[in-house]
């Protein structure tokens, strides 16, 4: 068994912190989890996600003990037959989904002051799990095990396509290695991830250079979604139709979905896209940057690298191939 795990506390990535026991430190069995500070109440402006994966041919599924006290919705009535609030949990919540991901199927979010009943399985192998609290109101929170059980109803797409790119400050991200890394046999539909991580003091700019779906406005058979951080459930932006602009997030974390109900038209699809890092300043030269001139700040070494980095192209203005930054470029990074 392998157990992923991304903790953030406040919005700041963490080692050694109150989200311990939500990955299972310092609770009683292997399996277990818990609240932070569990069975005393959770501290408040807490945010903590934790990925588990099943072995092959085997379902996550997770039960309830002892306590549940999370604070609730205040809109009347949202108790359901289940046992606790299931829907509307604006304040503090555990959150189950179906994937590895925020944005894969959501399993449930719960709240309140009873054990849910539900039935909390994850079915694609992966079991993404986050608990959030507020800034008011703090409760005893919530004890649970987790056990992999015998799967019979696999719903993962067998083809796991996960691409990462950690720590660089740019790369290319498109269809064209997909072509390449994808078996000649392969049927069915494609749902590929790219991960993006920049380093954490900088945000991701995605400029799309090539877009071509094989069914432009066709939804349901091909489309492109950008996702912001760990935690968003909803895309920055979805491309389906004949253009895509370029997508500006605030997190060091990007997520790309590239979804093709027919694998086989992967060869009638073209994509190309650059990320990079970049900051909002006034001032670029405070932080040692180079200015864009547009308020967009990126680092000094991504200038004349031979990929436009600016929104207007600015870092790749009077370069010569093999050369560092021309002075002229250089000079404009501190112009106010």
């Amino acid at each position: 068994m392998l157990i992923l795990c991304i903790l953030t506390l406040a919005g700041r990535s963490v080692q050694d912190d109150a989200c311990g026991t939500v990955r299972g430190e310092g609770v009683s069995s292997l399996h277990s989890f818990s609240s932070p500070n569990y069975p005393n109440p959770y501290p408040s402006n807490t945010d903590c996600v934790r990925v588990i994966q099943a072995r092959p041919g085997f379902d996550v599924l997770v039960r309830f003990h002892h306590h549940f006290q999370i604070e609730t919705s205040y809109a009347a009535d949202e108790k359901t037959d289940r046992g606790a609030v299931t829907s509307d949990c604006p304040n503090d919540f555990i959150e189950f989904r179906d994937g590895r991901y925020g944005f894969s199927p959501l399993i449930g979010r719960f709240c309140g002051m009873s054990i849910p009943k539900a039935d909390i399985r994850a079915k694609s192998g992966f079991l993404w799990i986050r608990f959030r609290s507020d800034e008011l109101l703090e409760y005893k929170g919530f004890y649970a095990s987790y056990d992999m059980v015998r799967s019979t109803d696999r719903t993962m797409n067998q083809h796991d396509c996960l691409i990462e790119h950690r720590h660089a400050l740019d790369g290319y991200v498109g269809t064209k290695s997909l072509i390449s890394d994808l078996a000649l046999n392969f049927t069915g539909s494609l749902d590929c991830i790219w991960l993006l991580e920049v380093p954490h003091e900088y945000s991701i700019v995605l400029y799309i250079n090539e877009f071509s779906l094989y069914s432009p406005n066709q939804c349901g058979l091909n489309f492109f979604e950008v996702y912001s951080g760990t935690t968003s459930d909803t895309p920055l932006k979805r491309y389906c139709g004949m253009t895509a602009a370029h997508v500006f997030s605030t997190h060091y974390l990007m997520y790309i979905r590239f979804y093709l109900h027919d694998a086989n038209q992967i060869r009638n699809t073209s994509i190309s896209a650059l990320y990079s890092s970049y900051i909002r300043l006034r001032n670029c030269s405070s932080k040692q940057l180079f200015n864009c001139g547009d308020e967009n700040c990126i680092p000094r070494s991504l200038g004349c690298n031979g990929h436009i980095n600016c929104p207007y192209g600015n870092d790749e203005i009077n370069c010569h191939v093999g050369k560092s930054l021309p002075l002229a470029v250089f000079l404009q990074s501190y112009r106010s």
